[in-house]
């Protein structure tokens, strides 16, 4: 029983981020073309900004 609910818990973070990130999708690509046009940024297929083939890794 343990098991199953770390799983249900493991899903229900990633539907969690699923949902933040569809939810902030507009928002983030409009933030990546201002960077792409300073620093020569690209979005790639994830969603995520990346520069010269190189993944940026955003913390806070």
């Amino acid at each position: 029983m343990e098991i199953q609910m770390e799983e249900m818990q493991k899903h229900n973070l990633y539907m969690t981020f699923e949902h933040l990130k569809d939810h902030l999708s507009s928002h983030w690509g409009k933030w990546c073309e201002k960077i792409e046009k300073i620093q020569n940024y690209t979005i790639d297929t994830t969603g995520s900004c990346t520069r010269k083939s190189k993944r940026v890794q955003l913390s806070k």
